[in-house]
């Protein structure tokens, strides 16, 4: 048993160089450079999310949704988004008379009216919701 674990060791320690010799450039991200900021600029930067504050100031919303989706409004509970969205942005231009035909579908301006109804500006129109 002794000999087999000697030997199992050694192994370790024959690929040992093998595994030092990896390039550390595999293993890290590509540095930030100047010309990259400026090449890609914006691209670079996390959107914000947009926070939604209930008018009791206790309670709030937060619109989410990637560059390639729709945006939906989700509910914050207990510190944590919830799964199911309030609603998506593609439901609510739908009901009212705002076009569509953009891709991925976003929120005009939207704020809570009070607890069940969302305040919507758009093309000079203000909709409750």
């Amino acid at each position: 048993m002794m000999a087999t674990m000697f030997r199992s060791h050694r192994r370790l320690w024959l690929l040992a160089p093998l595994w030092l010799a990896t390039p550390a450039s595999a293993q890290e991200p590509p540095e930030l450079t100047l010309a990259t900021v400026l090449q890609r600029g914006p691209a670079l930067a996390a959107g914000s999310p947009r926070v939604l504050w209930l008018p009791d100031g206790h309670e709030a919303t937060v619109v989410r949704g990637g560059d390639d989706a729709d945006e939906a409004l989700y509910r914050i509970t207990d510190g944590a988004i919830e799964e199911q969205p309030i609603t998506t942005a593609a439901a609510l231009c739908a009901a009212l008379p705002i076009d569509t035909t953009k891709a991925p579908a976003r929120f005009p301006p939207v704020s809570w009216l009070d607890r069940d109804t969302l305040r919507v500006v758009h093309d000079r129109s203000v909709w409750h919701w």
